[in-house]
């Protein structure tokens, strides 16, 4: 994970460069005999090149009528003249005119005509200044490594009034070799410039921003072969959307160093521009195998089409925050609490750790360290608050500061991820159900304390015994599953429980006190790690009150005691998840109220019962009493219930409500397996 938003500007004085002055909020360019004063706030206005330009959308003239719009046809340029060293990847110079005869080497052209007449866009294609006019019949001029001084004033007078009416910008590899001595186009780069390459080779690209078209299909890293480019300057205010690893980069001491962008997108004068200095290789652009090039195409493809209007352009990076863990550790009756933070940034970072209890802040952080501090403060209410630690880091990335702060999605308490962020679920893990999959759970009743009725007698050893008359809960779950065709296994064997990467969900019914040994305490924590299911009925509340893990998987809560067992009134909370949503807002249900010390924090209430009816006692969690919740817990899906105490909940017996029981029972179970959606907010 990286830092991912940039902002900021390079300071400078434009005046020194003498392409436009600042006046009030106006910027001012004067660029061959074309003169444009547009209105636009002074904080969008880049002082060094004088122009609106970066990551605002307002620097962007929607009005200009440069850019596609629906009916029009799409239309593009591709400019590839050079005034020296020529890449082999662009073949012979071309012939004077419009589209003339492509030769054989000419293969980047061809390349990216067909590339972009296959998605229904026409294509010119040119080297002859003569034809660099017009270009408002274009939504985007792309221009497709050509070098040195490949605009003549004319040209860039053209380009300039195209650019400022919302024409888009493509610069494709030794696009940044061009027009050293005009530093507008410098900053149509994005403030950057060619300084030299590393050798041709294969390196590991890394998604920066993977919310952008041209990024979002793309693995979180992948690899390229390129003769990777050192900038000088480097691209700032600019929004990144791929980087090359340092390493492979094999960055030169004059070039940029510990980040190395390829490409990003920014908005200037009036412009899309989408940047790439990727392209060297001539088997980039052919039929030749080469690791990545399917990415690079796509890649490119999008870019373009951004530019032009036809795709959203530069969408905004997903915020970042540091990596943290907190592990609680105690000592007699105090709690101490130990946290690592990770720097996710690819820049070295500062990183403050702080809580109520004390903080510690660890300056100049390099990328991928960790810090550990312990906060040695007694922290007397157990347990820890959800978010109880807070870590910001701050730091400098192209020349621009961020910050980052992690409030969440971890628990300082259990020292895993839990809560109600879908972060917290291992959806790659493998045990959730993926279509075209058996839909198979386990449901597990083993006892180690008072046998619930609704249990029956002991199940015999081994996988699937006979149940007996009084086992009711297992033969109605194990019907009520049936029926919407999943396989049930049940047990209440220890050596049973294994291989439970066999199963969506893993169901705890009823099963008490010391039910797993070490051995099953371990396959469970693997399964529950590796996206798994999990859901708790009735009594697994009362279960392995030593292991603090298991606690956090029940949503930080145990059985403490219980009311009688009598009727009440059981209240909606969360009328959007899959197990409540066709209920009523209140309905009757006769159960053995629960009592719970913990309370359960940091889940998503789905039902509760009534206080006057649930006879809290002081002890107990007083006014408000949920009797059903889910959260996300350690990468698994946990659904959680103590309703179940009736016998009647589980038979053909009358029970008020029961039919609702029985629903909210098989629809939880099914979110936790992946079949319908998990915990709605």
């Amino acid at each position: 994970m990286k830092f991912r938003v940039l902002s900021g500007v390079a300071l400078a004085s434009a005046a020194t460069l003498g392409i436009g002055m600042l006046t009030g909020g106006a910027a001012v360019s004067s660029i061959g005999t074309s003169t444009q004063v547009t209105a636009v706030s002074a904080a969008a206005v880049d002082p060094v090149y004088g122009v609106c330009r970066g990551l605002d959308p307002e620097c962007f003239n929607e009005d200009g009528g440069n850019g596609w719009v629906e009916g029009e046809e799409k239309r593009v340029l591709i400019w590839s003249r050079t005034a020296g060293p020529r890449h082999a990847h662009l073949g012979t110079p071309l012939p004077p005119g419009l589209n003339p005869p492509l030769a054989t080497n000419n293969v980047a052209q061809a390349a990216l005509k067909s590339w972009l007449v296959g998605r229904g866009i026409a294509v010119d294609y040119t080297e002859d200044l003569s034809q660099f006019t017009d270009l408002e019949r274009y939504q985007t001029v792309i221009n497709l490594s050509g070098n040195r001084d490949t605009f003549d004033p004319a040209a860039e007078a053209e380009l300039v009034g195209y650019l400022q009416g919302g024409g888009g910008f493509v610069g494709i590899h030794n696009a940044f070799g061009a027009e050293y001595d005009w530093p507008y186009y410098e900053g149509l780069l994005g403030n950057a410039n060619f300084l030299n390459h590393g050798p041709n080779r294969e390196g590991t690209v890394e998604v920066i921003n993977d919310q952008d078209v041209s990024t979002s299909f793309m693995p979180d890293t992948w690899q390229f072969k390129d003769e990777f480019y050192n900038l000088d300057p480097f691209p700032t205010n600019v929004n990144v959307l791929l980087e090359v690893d340092p390493v492979t980069s094999m960055a030169r001491p004059q070039g940029h160093g510990a980040v190395h962008p390829l490409s990003w997108c920014q908005y200037y004068d009036g412009a899309k521009a989408w940047l790439t200095t990727l392209g060297h290789d001539a088997a980039a652009w052919t039929d030749a195998p080469l690791p990545g090039e399917e990415f690079f195409a796509q890649h490119v493809i999008a870019g373009i089409e951004s530019t032009m209007g036809i795709q959203p352009f530069c969408a905004a990076p997903a915020d970042n925050v540091p990596e943290v863990s907190v592990t609680p550790r105690m000592l007699g009756s105090t709690v101490y609490v130990s946290v690592s933070a990770t720097n996710t940034a690819a820049v070295p970072a500062t990183i403050k750790v702080e809580a109520s209890f004390g903080s510690k802040t660890f300056t100049n952080v390099a990328p991928d360290a960790t810090v550990s501090v312990s906060l040695n403060t007694r922290v007397k209410t157990l347990p820890l608050p959800t978010g109880s630690v807070t870590v910001t880091a701050t730091g400098e990335r192209f020349g621009n500061p961020f910050t980052a702060t992690a409030t969440g999605g971890y628990d300082s308490y259990y020292g895993v991820c839990r809560g109600v962020d879908a972060e917290c679920f291992n959806e790659e893990g493998g045990n959730g159900w993926v279509e075209g999959e058996d839909k198979r759970v386990l449901i597990w009743s083993r006892t180690a304390g008072p046998r619930h009725a609704h249990l029956g007698s002991p199940l015999p050893a081994g996988l699937n015994p006979p149940l007996a008359a009084n086992n009711v809960a297992q033969a109605a779950l194990k019907s009520w599953l049936e029926e919407s065709g999943i396989a049930v296994d049940y047990t209440e064997d220890l050596t049973q429980f294994t291989n439970l990467e066999r199963y969506q969900t893993v169901i705890n019914l009823s099963g008490n006190r010391d039910t797993f040994d070490p051995a099953a305490q371990d396959r469970l924590v693997a399964y529950v790690r590796g996206g798994g299911g999990f859901v708790g009925i009735h009594n697994a509340f009362g279960a392995e009150y030593d292991w603090k893990y298991y606690e956090g998987l029940l949503g930080n809560a145990n059985f403490l005691n219980h009311g009688p067992n009598r009727e009440g009134t059981v209240e909606v909370i969360n009328n959007r998840d899959t197990s409540t949503s066709f209920m009523p807002e209140t309905w009757l249900f006769k159960d053995e109220w629960y009592n719970l010390r913990p309370f359960p924090d940091g889940v998503n209430v789905l039902l509760e019962v009534d206080p006057v009816t649930s006879q809290a006692r002081p002890d107990g969690h007083g006014e408000h009493h949920p009797i059903s919740w889910c959260q996300y817990y350690d990468g698994a899906k946990a659904w959680l219930t103590t309703l179940g105490h009736d016998v009647a909940a589980w038979t053909d017996a009358p029970l008020p409500g029961d039919q609702f029981f029985k629903q909210h029972v098989v629809a939880g179970i099914h979110s936790t397996m992946g079949i319908t959606p998990f915990c709605a907010a």
